[in-house]
């Protein structure tokens, strides 16, 4: 009896395990970060077109925050992707607590996610940049 059954009881730890690990969540769940104690956002052009840009205005961290609050994941596996169109470094006063990518398959903390329903849009971001920066270049 015990044969017939080990192969079904194998099966499904294995299902529990991957539901676990592949289960969607939010970037704050995924990078294991508390929204309200980010102060400063530095934001990085993966096209070296723009320098780097620094937010520091609390409404604008709180805005962009709420804006990848929204974004769900679930865990993925780097398939060869090499470079990112945008890169963010999030801080609680001057210490570093989180880098992540942005694009639909993000990086964080070397972690791989795919961002699942909506997305996340360059566009979107590159608007929100504009908006701390006019002389931010957009994506083409």
């Amino acid at each position: 009896m015990w044969k017939k059954i080990q192969p079904i009881i194998i099966s499904l730890a294995v299902l529990a395990i991957l539901f676990f690990i592949f289960s969607p969540q939010k970037i704050s769940k995924a990078a294991n970060i508390n929204y309200e104690d980010v102060t400063k956002i530095q934001f990085v052009d993966g096209s070296l077109k723009n320098k780097p840009l620094v937010v520091v205005d609390k409404q604008k961290v709180q805005e962009f925050m709420q804006y990848i609050g929204d974004c769900v994941l679930v865990r993925w596996f780097n398939n060869g992707k090499v470079g990112w169109t945008r890169m963010a470094a999030f801080y609680e006063g001057d210490k570093r607590v989180l880098n992540i990518t942005l694009d639909n398959v993000i990086e964080i903390n070397g972690k791989y996610y795919r961002v699942i329903g909506r997305g996340m849009s360059i566009k979107k971001i590159d608007r929100f940049l504009q908006s701390v920066d006019p002389l931010w270049e957009t994506w083409k």
